[in-house]
């Protein structure tokens, strides 16, 4: 009987922690039936979970491991990890692999589950040498994708807005998303200056599993960047992903639009407004019409069954007037996301975009286009 020693006697955490990292991009429906297993390494008392979906690839690392012997298997994601989080808290955890199985013990519960050969597991291959590599802290790099992430675009046949842009110029890292309808910018100031200008699209799901598992912390994140790859390591994590493909359109031209028209309002009290009515607004079209007067602004919706909602705000405006329609979602949306107590609105037209930006501050930029109502 071929027996092996995974982990002994194990805070059941210690395993799930992460475990639960790598599961997080594990579909539950593949194309390839073996992306919905992960891959079980140990090397003496180091073990790595690695998965894919074969355009990002997660790897936790845990030091957990039990002797000196190295195993490396392919286990069911989903079952492992229900297995693990079913066990009592109170109960150290056991794993073996016996005869092509893994053993799970733990108290009086015991369960065997089937694995395959780690050959048979697709692992991304990696770049030999990256274009340039710098650091950031987790926080910078969370923040950076939490300001842009919302209107990164989903399967939309412009490829290239299925992901987010990040461009590096000198000092600057600037990231731009857009879904055709609207258009978010970023810009951060880091101590690293960049010898020469750089722009990689990062896919959507690569973003939110950082955003995810990026901690609101100092500590370090390494990124290695290539043409056709990324490879970002912190905290025993390390995310391989593929770039995508294309040019990124021309957000220089939208953000430098000319705006007749600002005012400034209260973040909150619109979005309170902005959520009320919204229980009226149309699901398809989620339309808000925003009537804009000197020192005035009323905002406005309907359903198709005659259903009505109203709300007024005064506001510090004594421009011409304005009556343009909006998606209630989108506003709402970054409303949500931005905690400044005050923004500032300005626009042209009812045919123009909207600009959506913070008091004092020239690094944040929100275009939205407005829509017949």
């Amino acid at each position: 009987m071929n027996v092996m020693q995974l982990v002994v006697n194990t805070e059941k955490n210690a395993i799930l922690y992460p475990l639960q990292m790598v599961i997080s991009i594990v579909e539950k429906k593949n194309i390839l039936p073996i992306l919905s297993n992960i891959l079980v390494c140990k090397n003496s008392e180091k073990i790595s979970f690695l998965s894919t979906d074969t355009e990002v690839q997660i790897t936790t690392y845990t030091a957990v491991g039990y002797g000196n012997s190295s195993i490396n298997i392919i286990v069911a994601a989903r079952k492992f990890i229900d297995i693990l989080r079913s066990l009592p808290e109170t109960e150290k955890v056991t794993i073996y692999i016996e005869n092509k199985h893994m053993l799970i013990k733990s108290g009086k519960s015991k369960f065997t589950l089937q694995t395959l050969d780690a050959k048979e597991y697709p692992i991304m291959t990696l770049n030999s040498k990256y274009d340039f590599e710098f650091t950031l802290s987790q926080k910078t790099l969370k923040c950076i994708l939490n300001m842009v992430y919302f209107s990164i675009a989903q399967q939309d046949i412009r490829y290239y807005l299925n992901g987010l842009l990040l461009s590096f110029q000198k000092k600057n890292i600037i990231a731009v998303s857009s879904d055709g309808h609207r258009l978010t910018y970023y810009q951060v100031n880091i101590d690293k200056k960049f010898s020469s200008c750089s722009d990689i699209i990062i896919p959507r799901k690569t973003v939110f599993t950082l955003q995810r598992l990026l901690e609101n912390k100092e500590n370090p994140v390494e990124l290695k960047i290539s043409n056709n790859q990324i490879k970002i390591i912190f905290s025993n994590i390390e995310i391989i992903s593929k770039l995508i493909d294309g040019k990124f359109l021309d957000y220089k031209y939208v953000i430098s639009n000319k705006y007749e028209k600002s005012f400034l309002v209260n973040r909150n009290k619109l979005l309170r407004s902005l959520q009320r009515i919204s229980i009226i607004s149309n699901d398809k079209l989620k339309g808000v019409r925003l009537v804009i007067k000197p020192n005035y602004l009323k905002i406005t919706v309907s359903s198709s069954n005659r259903e009505k909602a109203s709300e007024e705000l005064e506001i510090n405006y004594n421009g011409k007037d304005v009556d343009i329609g909006l998606n209630i979602s989108y506003l709402i949306e970054i409303l949500n996301n931005l905690k400044n107590e005050n923004i500032i609105i300005s626009l042209s037209d009812s045919k123009s975009s909207v600009l959506i930006s913070i008091p004092e501050d020239n690094n944040f930029q929100y275009t939205l286009m407005p829509m017949r109502i």
